[in-house]
């Protein structure tokens, strides 16, 4: 059980320091922002000159490129595929699961044995559901996303590996303990592969769109380099983007909502990632909106909510 608290942890602890730095005006400029929203933001002198504030300066210029996204989708695909090859295999010469091997390596003594087990077939579902998921990333990132210059600070990017290292192991470590319902009803099962596919299948569509504005966007520096912003960037439209201006974090908080719902909505530990991938989404999402606010005007986006229709 050690290394079910053990992830819950972590997700516990990206939660709280998401939430510290997004409120503490030094710390959101210098870890929170990354891509376009960092890059017409500046750590002023003049904004704070608490300890905090120079430990932000200081720390801000480590950043790294924001085409490193795709090394997180390769991390998930190949530890949740490995992590499914593991389970669904049948077991050499009598060896432990990989699990099974973390669960002891936490352990101070080991007479009580290892408890954890294969998960059943729901557990194996929500891991197949995110392989999917990441997979899908994975394509998008390296075939269709256009190279940026972009920067983001390196702790976001340790942040981005240590989430797709542990997640594919959070999907499951309920289910090989036996925590929760054992069995879960067939309409459950459904509803949550449809808001899976819906998610999935409109996430594409807003990534598409992005895309192709991103690469409008760099033809357009190629030959107005001295361009304003607004005129280099354009407001996304269509698809969900009619209703909301991130509706691609959106479907990502729908995509592991549905994993998490697949498994009977009653996994603790898929909760955690439920809840840290909404904290950290919408603070994204809060970050993006403001962007757009500074670079457009506010009635250019005609009331549009930055993730939640009609809300928020």
């Amino acid at each position: 059980m050690l290394f079910v608290y053990l992830l819950r942890s972590v997700y516990a602890l990206l939660a709280g320091l998401a939430i510290a730095f997004e409120l503490a005006p030094c710390t959101r400029e210098a870890f929170v922002k990354y891509g376009k929203t960092r890059v017409t933001s500046t750590i002023r002198g003049g904004m704070c000159q608490s300890w905090p504030a120079v430990a932000a300066r200081l720390c801000a210029s480590a950043t790294v490129s924001k085409n490193l996204f795709s090394q997180f989708y390769y991390v998930g695909a190949a530890v949740g595929s490995m992590l499914m090859l593991d389970l669904v295999c049948p077991p050499h010469s009598g060896l432990p699961r990989s699990f099974q091997v973390l669960e002891a390596s936490l352990q101070w003594t080991n007479h009580g044995g290892i408890h954890a087990a294969v998960p059943d077939r729901i557990g194996l579902l929500g891991l197949g559901m995110y392989n999917v998921h990441v997979f899908v990333r994975l394509k998008e990132s390296v075939l269709d996303q256009p190279t940026t210059g972009a920067r983001m600070h390196v702790g976001q990017y340790v942040v981005g590996l240590i989430f797709y290292l542990a997640t594919p192991f959070a999907l499951v470590v309920d289910r090989c303990y036996g925590l929760g319902r054992n069995t879960v009803p067939l309409w459950i099962v459904i509803a949550g592969l449809v808001l899976f596919s819906y998610a999935s299948l409109h996430q594409s569509r807003c990534h598409q769109i992005l895309f192709q504005l991103r690469r409008q966007g760099l033809q357009k520096r190629q030959f107005r380099a001295k361009e304003q912003l607004a005129s280099l960037y354009a407001l996304p439209c269509g698809d969900l983007f009619d209703h909301v201006l991130c509706p691609h974090y959106l479907c990502e908080i729908f995509i592991y909502t549905s994993i998490w719902i697949v498994t009977g909505c009653n996994s603790i530990t898929i909760l955690y990632v439920v809840i840290w991938t909404l904290i950290n989404l919408a603070i994204t999402a809060r970050e993006t909106r403001q962007w757009y606010c500074q670079v457009f005007g506010d009635r250019l986006l005609h009331n549009r909510p930055a993730l939640v229709p009609f809300i928020w």
